[in-house]
């Protein structure tokens, strides 16, 4: 925990309330409020942002700490010897970008598919989520791999 960037997983952790506020808003908000059931005046009563933030910052701890683990220094031999990068090569924005896309692949798209299953709503509810959460994790994947 001391070798990490705390003002990158902050910065990062930041990153699913403004890609929120435009992707729910001017982008997909009409399609979502539809997909949902809801109207928008029930979603502005909701509040609860802090919370939002905080768990978020969570997300984005746990993301750099996979990117962390998947790359012990048997991972980066094995890629060297191949050719594949060099061990520097992995403190890129893009290379977190890949983290962020696998970790919405392996975790975050099945748990969003199954509970948009649980509440019935419908694969258009839940495409628009993955969207989002895909986008959301290789922004939030790149922020905190470059920035070390």
């Amino acid at each position: 925990m001391a070798g990490l960037n705390w003002i990158a997983i902050v910065l990062a952790g930041l990153v699913p309330t403004v890609m929120g506020f435009l992707w729910y808003g001017p982008i997909m908000g009409q399609q979502w409020i539809a997909s949902t059931g809801k109207t928008e005046e029930w979603y502005k009563e909701q509040g609860g942002m802090p919370v939002i933030i905080g768990i978020s910052i969570v997300l984005a701890w746990t993301l750099k700490i996979f990117i962390l683990t998947t790359h012990g220094d048997h991972l980066m031999n094995c890629t060297d010897m191949a050719g594949v990068a060099s061990a520097g090569s992995h403190n890129t924005f893009g290379h977190g970008a890949l983290h962020g896309a696998m970790y919405s692949a392996f975790w975050l798209i099945p748990v969003l598919v199954i509970n948009g299953m649980f509440e019935r709503r419908g694969p258009k509810n839940y495409w628009i989520h993955i969207a989002y959460w895909v986008l959301t994790c290789v922004v939030m994947g790149g922020i905190v791999d470059a920035w070390n």
